[in-house]
This record gives C-alpha cells, structure tokens and sequence, in this order.
C-alpha cells in the first residue's frame, strides 16, 4: 500500500475471532470524500469501525489512516485527529466517562 491523498487505506483487512468477521476488505478514502457504512445487523460495520480506529486488531492485512500504519504508531494519539459518528460509539467507551474525555479521545 502505497502513502499518499488517502485518509484511509486499508488492503486485505481479516478480522477473525470465534467465526471470520471481516475478509478480504480493500477500501481507500480519499481527501474529500464522505462515506456511509450501511448493512444488515451483523455484517462487520462496527468491527470496521473499530479496526479503523485500533480497537479490534486485524488478523490479517494493513489499515493506514491518516498516513499512519496500524502497528507502527500509536494510535492513542491518531485518536486525537478523528472524528468517528456512530451509534455503536458508546461500546467503545468506558462507563462514566465525560464527554470532554470522549471527544478528545477520538
């Protein structure tokens, strides 16, 4: 995968637990653009999400956001850069947790 407009990339993304959840995912996001994640209940959106944001590993394949590559930076501090909309926002987050923490955490 080549650096270079995109704000993400992902090439080959796995996401395997118990049961594959994501295979074989090339996505690119370019400068710009504005993308929806739509599909049934079940269908790996928020396991995206949350590869996208480092807090599901991937099995397999790479994902760079924002130039940065999962693996290779701390993505604590890529948090800091994104803004994430979605419901499932609130799985993510620890109980009692302020929304100034929230926000700044990405």
């Amino acid at each position: 995968m080549k650096a270079g407009t995109s704000v993400i990339e992902v090439a080959g993304l796995r996401v395997e637990r118990e049961a594959v959840i994501l295979e074989s995912i090339d996505w690119r996001v370019e400068r710009g653009q504005h993308w929806a994640i739509l599909g049934a209940n079940g269908s790996g959106k928020t396991s995206l999400l949350r590869a996208l944001t480092g807090y599901l590993p991937p099995t397999a394949g790479e994902i760079r956001v924002l130039g940065e590559t999962y693996g290779r930076f701390d993505w604590r501090d890529l948090r800091t850069r994104i803004g994430l909309v979605s419901s499932s926002v609130h799985q993510m987050m620890e109980d009692g947790e302020t929304a100034l923490k929230a926000v700044v955490s990405g």
